[in-house]
């Protein structure tokens, strides 16, 4: 499935990214300490996913999908690279494989993470 042109291909997964959530009262941030942050995001086109031991080939996770991912992967250089070419699709999107997921919940759901 694709969204805004876009096909992932093998176990690829497009993310529309959640907002960050609102910090209260003032912290510095620094630099190499965003990395290690957990994002969350809803899956918007997967790819068809990795072959299974038995042969048949299956996605991790389905469009629709709520997922919550380590940002790490987008802060090295080909992630940003992709995150560079996403930012002109309009809606805050990235492009994780399906491994780095932590976990996946119904879409209604809303969790906090920290």
């Amino acid at each position: 499935m694709s969204y805004a042109g876009i096909t992932p291909v093998n176990d690829w997964v497009l993310v529309k990214m959640d907002p960050f959530p609102e910090k209260k009262g003032s912290i510095i941030v620094l630099e190499d300490s965003t990395a290690n942050i957990i994002r969350t995001g809803t899956v918007m086109a997967v790819g068809k996913g990795k072959t299974t031991p038995e042969g048949r080939v299956r996605p991790d996770v389905e469009c629709g999908e709520k997922v919550a991912f380590l940002r790490w992967h987008l802060e090295h250089k080909t992630g940003k690279q992709i995150t560079s070419f996403l930012e002109g699709m309009g809606d805050d999107l990235g492009l994780i494989k399906a491994a780095d997921i932590l976990f996946a919940y119904p879409a209604g759901e809303t969790i906090e993470v920290g």
